[in-house]
């Protein structure tokens, strides 16, 4: 197959313990969706083996990152 493939990754929603990425596939140049989906992870306290906050450190970038589009 000779098509021409972008991806993309993306922050859509970062929640108080979880983070959701979409993906998406694209063909070039005609603009063709080829795939989408989303992947939910959850930040776990390895130790104590539950759900744990994302701190504030990890959460400033991904909002300058993603900007307005960023759901919270």
């Amino acid at each position: 197959f000779d098509d021409l493939i972008e991806a993309f990754v993306r922050v859509l929603r970062i929640g108080r313990t979880s983070i959701t990425y979409d993906f998406s596939a694209w063909r070039r140049p005609d603009d063709t969706l080829l795939v989408q989906s989303t992947q939910t992870l959850v930040l776990v306290d390895s130790a104590e083996r539950r759900p744990t906050p994302i701190p504030e450190e990890l959460r400033a970038p991904l909002r300058a990152f993603e900007g307005a589009d960023l759901e919270e």
